[in-house]
């Protein structure tokens, strides 16, 4: 068969699968993916592999992994895929209407009460729009969670994503007025030693150890205390319940130490930052609707300048 021959069987359906395949590590979750059934992705793995007679992928007893011969594969033929999908985009629609499916991954708490209001208003504007709102405490990824933009704490290593910041902030401690008439307000970071602490739990570690720093001296305590959760939202609820103390990002519980549900411990003590990014897949050319979404939050996060000198750490980075 001749390479012109060869081209021809090339059946970009097939290459999608794999892609999803490659991203996922099973067959299964690549089926899931693509709204298909695993014997499908199967069967269109193993004619890949006869044509390019290699093979691609040898399964694990956990997973599938990918042969030396098909990471190449996959490096090759995801950016081309990628670039004909802009393509198509720009050209059908002159990259000058936003349209088509995107898939937006953001934590829960500020994404229930912050980010997903703004989704809404987004669809509105952008009516030929369908967007799909994932909500999970555990860190997201754009490729392997299969998201055109996820809203991350914190900057990505990955040299693959762009990451845009939205806003800056920092995590503080805090604890409910009934909680400190009962247990007192804590006067050095070593008084938590005393106090009923909630920590929060990330992927298999419990955060346990705080940070304090004061007069650019930091010091580290170890705390306890009955409760712990993976879930920002729970955690939440129980400080306001006067179930223990905890430590928050500032723009989660802004409303309630402004209303005085919450009240700021350990004040005078800076605790650690908190950023937060829109993150997408590194690409020359943006669908419209994803540098339309990014730039709209952009917008819609930016302080109003009337709270710019009240509470500068909600700061705007427009950088890329």
């Amino acid at each position: 068969m001749t390479k012109a021959e060869m081209l021809e069987e090339i059946d970009l359906r097939q290459l999608r699968m794999f892609i999803a395949i490659a991203e996922t590590g099973s067959l299964s979750a690549a089926a899931r993916r693509l709204d298909t059934v695993t014997s499908v992705v199967s069967r269109n793995l193993l004619k890949i592999e006869a044509r390019l007679g290699v093979r691609l992928a040898t399964r694990t007893t956990r997973r599938l992994e990918l042969t030396e011969e098909g990471q190449i594969y996959y490096e090759r033929i995801q950016p081309v895929l990628l670039a004909l999908r802009d393509a198509e985009d720009e050209v059908a629609h002159k990259a000058t209407k936003t349209t088509g499916l995107l898939r937006v991954g953001v934590p829960s708490e500020i994404g229930r009460r912050r980010i997903a209001p703004l989704v809404a208003k987004f669809a509105n504007l952008h009516p030929d729009v369908q967007i799909r709102l994932v909500l999970s405490d555990r860190s997201l990824d754009v490729v392997q969670n299969n998201l055109d933009v996820a809203i991350r704490i914190d900057q990505p290593e990955d040299a693959d994503v762009v990451a845009r910041k939205l806003l800056s902030g920092r995590r503080l401690l805090c604890a409910s007025p009934p909680y400190i008439a009962r247990a007192g307000q804590p006067s050095t970071p070593e008084d938590l030693a005393q106090h009923d602490c909630i920590r929060l739990i990330r992927g298999e570690r419990m955060i346990e150890r705080w940070l304090f720093a004061e007069n650019g001296i930091q010091r580290e305590v170890r705390v306890r205390g009955a409760l712990s959760t993976d879930n920002s939202e729970v955690m939440r609820a129980w400080i306001l319940d006067g179930q223990g103390i905890g430590l928050k990002v500032d723009w989660d519980i802004e409303a309630d130490l402004a209303n005085g549900q919450l009240v700021e411990c350990l004040a005078e003590y800076q605790c650690d930052l908190a950023d937060l990014y829109a993150v997408y897949a590194s690409r020359r050319y943006l669908s419209l609707r994803i540098r339309r979404f990014i730039d709209f939050l952009v917008n819609e996060l930016a302080p109003q300048p009337e709270h710019i000198g009240a509470n500068e750490r909600f700061m705007l980075s427009a950088g890329v």
